[in-house]
């Protein structure tokens, strides 16, 4: 049976009295061009925007407008339509295609992530064969060149996020992590040093060797210095982009020593005195099956290790258990009391939390 990829675009219902989802209402199906690597949601105006990589080496782009209106809802979200001229004329799209702007081969092999800046409406996409991609999102129908750097076929990245409107940060394919400012060309500005390790843990770096890899990067919102990791076997790192002291490591336990697949900073921060440098709330999900939380909320920075570079400087809380793999999560913006994640099974969670504000 041939195997066809499809974006899913729908309501989430739940019940008023618990926040239990009773069912996933599909407002649109898209067929997409390959398997989809990565996927991020950004909002630009009343413009909402789903972007995703694809293992074809290309970006693919849905773009959803709400109404301006105080009371607008998902009923009244409307998709526009690509104009990518891919169609004859009078020719119907096969798969609802005519809402994808699709940006084929960008890279030569598939791309490993993706990120919308909203700022200066740009999309950054990197891949493994060290080529990276930065595409000015009203350039998304001319296919034009969008290279900011070539490939260089022996070592890439594994995920790239906007740092602000003028630079960004990378997570190697052998480890570390890499600033860039578009400014500047294609050569990073300051990178991770290697006696950090390649994932933030040098100890068990240097034990485990090259088989520990980053696989996930989130850099804080509104502390641009604030970046955060996830790697093989559990692992999570705090990162200082300034590079001016080694990262917090945490190292998964028995009930989340899965790899890392996920991890973005909790959107709900304790309220410190200013003489405080709070650690932020870290979510991440794991291939074994957890949603956990790390940070210490309440401790300062430099109580915590800040610079340690070791293990056990920070730690966490498993929030929920599946018999498999949790393979991604977002979290609702405001508070974030609610999470919804997707599963190696191809089920779709939704969990609903008490947030301490």
């Amino acid at each position: 049976m041939l195997q066809q990829h499809l974006v899913v675009i729908g309501d989430v219902r739940r019940q008023a009295d618990t926040n239990e989802m009773t069912e996933f209402v599909t407002k649109l199906l898209i067929k997409h061009p390959g398997s989809a690597t990565d996927l991020q949601v950004a909002r630009i105006d009343d413009n909402l925007l789903a972007a995703t990589s694809t293992s074809n080496g290309g970006i693919c782009v849905v773009t959803m407008q709400l109404p301006p209106v105080a009371a607008a809802t998902t009923a009244d979200l409307q998709f526009v339509e690509a104009d990518d001229g891919d169609e004859p004329a009078g020719t119907a799209p096969e798969g609802n295609t005519q809402y994808l702007h699709h940006l084929p081969h960008l890279h030569k092999v598939s791309a490993a992530s993706i990120d919308v800046n909203t700022t200066i409406q740009a999309v950054l996409s990197v891949a493994g064969d060290g080529s990276i991609s930065i595409t000015p999102l009203d350039a998304l129908a001319q296919l034009g060149d969008s290279n900011f750097k070539a490939a260089t076929g022996w070592s890439g990245y594994s995920q790239g996020r906007w740092v602000d409107s003028r630079s960004f940060a990378t997570t190697g394919v052998l480890g570390g992590l890499q600033v860039w400012d578009t400014r500047r060309g294609p050569t990073p500005v300051s990178s991770s040093p290697t006696q950090w390790g390649h994932t933030g843990c040098a100890q068990l770096d240097r034990q485990l060797g090259p088989a520990r890899q980053l696989l996930c990067l989130d850099v804080h919102p509104s502390r641009p210095n604030l970046a955060a990791t996830g790697a093989s076997g559990g692992t999570i790192a705090l990162w200082d982009l300034r590079f001016q002291s080694a990262p917090l490591a945490l190292t998964g336990d028995s009930a989340a020593a899965g790899d890392v697949w996920e991890l973005k900073f909790g959107p709900c921060e304790p309220l410190m005195s200013s003489s405080v440098a709070a650690l932020p709330p870290l979510l991440y999900c794991t291939s074994d099956g957890t949603i956990c939380q790390t940070g210490a909320a309440g401790h300062s920075s430099q109580a915590n290790g800040w610079g340690s570079g070791g293990t056990g400087a920070l730690s966490s809380e498993v929030l929920v258990t599946e018999s498999c793999s949790i393979n991604s999560f977002d979290v609702e913006p405001s508070v974030g009391q609610d999470i919804i994640a997707a599963t190696d099974y191809e089920c779709i969670l939704l969990f609903h939390r008490h947030v301490e504000l």
